[in-house]
């Protein structure tokens, strides 16, 4: 079920069940070897807000990324992106859970910045 707004304010789940369900915790990965859980989190969202705002940007940037490059460029760099940010969440704040696709739409970010440079020429 959904988890009190003064809790989750996206309408979403609670923290622990967003743990069962494969968040970025820590001690799940230290102490269990739970691995699996750098991949996990950028396909889970905290709430019905969350997931349509993330969902919003994605298709933003993404579609036009996926018609230039296609899918093969886009996916890998997608989620290369979403596990180097979830492992830098691990890093840096392993105690928190931690979902959603952020570090993967920077990377995406990422692929516009190099396409806007590779481009520039034509731009000025």
């Amino acid at each position: 079920g959904l988890a009190p707004f003064s809790d989750n304010p996206f309408i979403g789940p609670s923290a622990q069940t967003l743990v069962l369900c494969g968040a970025k915790y820590g001690p799940c990965v230290t102490e269990s070897g739970q691995w699996w859980r750098f991949f996990t989190p950028m396909f889970l969202h905290a709430g019905a807000i969350h997931l349509v705002l993330v969902l919003m940007v994605q298709l933003r940037i993404g579609w036009d990324l996926e018609a230039i490059y296609g899918p093969l460029i886009v996916a890998p760099v997608y989620i290369a992106a979403g596990v180097v940010g979830t492992l830098t969440s691990a890093i840096f704040i392993p105690e928190i859970p931690c979902v959603g696709a952020s570090g993967a739409i920077m990377g995406l970010i990422g692929l516009s910045m190099i396409d806007l440079m590779s481009k520039w020429h034509l731009m000025v």
